[in-house]
């Protein structure tokens, strides 16, 4: 059971990885910034939810690779802006 933990806790890491590099990569040509809802739009990442969105980039926040501005103009909406593109190991 050990074994399992650890490897699910690896491969979800992975697939979080793979979907911060995604986002990323997506922003880049867009100028480094969009909105958490055009991420969305755009499944970017195979993100399908709004909480899925906002956790991923919740994550991508702590780990210094974005900053997150909340939109004025829209309640629930926020503006993602990449800081580095070093994601990875």
């Amino acid at each position: 059971m050990r074994y399992l933990k650890s490897h699910a806790r690896r491969v979800y890491s992975d697939l979080r990885e793979r979907r911060m590099m995604q986002v990323a990569q997506w922003l880049a040509p867009k100028g480094g910034s969009a909105s958490d809802q055009d991420i969305l739009q755009a499944l970017v990442g195979g993100l399908r939810t709004a909480d899925d969105t906002r956790r991923l980039h919740g994550t991508m926040a702590e780990h210094g690779h974005v900053t997150l501005t909340p939109d004025r103009a829209a309640r629930k909406k926020s503006m993602v802006t990449v800081v580095t593109d070093q994601i990875g190991g």
